[in-house]
């Protein structure tokens, strides 16, 4: 078992999220120690600590938070270079100020968890977000825009060109702030890498996040599927049929189960061959 696998084993209140964003990191990076980025973490939380000491309610807390991350240290949404593989590693974010939404509320999370105040991650179509736990409503943070608090109709409007008008937005809102589990949470950051490796056509990288993903959810057809295509690209043709095989099991009715199924028998003779 690696550090990923270790890192995801267990309950899931149970995993840490910014070592399993690390482990992520580390497949990029190998044999990237972790406590640098985290003493990196903690040095944060006591900075912000230190300037509203140990007895503070839940909005000065959001504040000291807020006021540390983007005041003093300087981080900023990358909204140049978004698609920057870098922004997806908690290392980099640290160590360059900037990131996506995920990385940036992973940050934000652990730093305010670290002086006592726990936020839930909110896996809201399109843009991460984050969300306080306790008496009364519910503040939503959004820590690519500077921690800015997010309110009931900007929540609805960032709806609309998902789901078509208000009326609809409105009445899926509730079920886009649900708290997200943090397997969901770590499965909406491998992705965002996947996605990045297949448009730049990145075929070992997205194999090795396809792996990861497939380690989170072994069953998931979606990503048994692409990881076919990817083992395709790669000219792994027995891996690439087993794959499309246990696809077709788990997915015997999917709309391109005929394509896959016409794959399976094309990439017969070559796994032959080969095995």
């Amino acid at each position: 078992m690696d550090q990923f696998e270790r890192t995801i084993a267990g309950d899931d209140a149970g995993i840490d999220l910014a070592r399993a964003a690390l482990a992520i990191a580390a497949d990029e990076y190998p044999g990237l120690d972790p406590a640098p980025t985290l003493a990196a973490i903690d040095a944060l939380a006591a900075a912000a600590r230190e300037r509203i000491g140990d007895a503070a309610d839940r909005d000065a807390t959001l504040a000291a938070v807020d006021h540390q991350l983007f005041t003093v240290a300087g981080y900023t949404g990358n909204a140049t270079d978004y698609y920057d593989p870098r922004n997806s590693y908690l290392n980099d974010v640290v160590g360059r100020r900037t990131g996506i939404p995920i990385t940036l509320s992973i940050l934000y999370l652990e730093v305010a968890e670290r002086l006592g105040l726990r936020l839930e991650p909110v896996s809201f179509p399109g843009h991460f977000l984050l969300r306080t736990v306790g008496d009364g409503a519910p503040v939503i943070v959004d820590a690519f825009h500077r921690g800015a608090r997010v309110g009931h109709e900007t929540l609805v409007e960032r709806l609309v060109p998902i789901l078509g008008d208000r009326t609809a937005a409105g009445a899926y809102l509730p079920r886009a702030l649900a708290p997200a589990p943090r397997r969901e949470v770590v499965a909406r950051m491998l992705r965002n890498l996947k996605a990045i490796h297949l448009q730049a056509g990145d075929w070992p990288r997205a194999l090795q996040v396809l792996g990861r993903m497939l380690a989170l959810a072994p069953d998931d057809p979606t990503e048994l599927r692409d990881r076919g295509h990817v083992l395709t690209r790669l000219q792994a043709w027995h891996a690439a049929r087993d794959d499309y095989r246990r696809y077709l099991e788990l997915a015997p009715d999917a709309a391109d189960a005929a394509d896959i199924r016409a794959r399976v028998e094309a990439l017969a003779p070559l796994a032959g061959r080969l095995n």
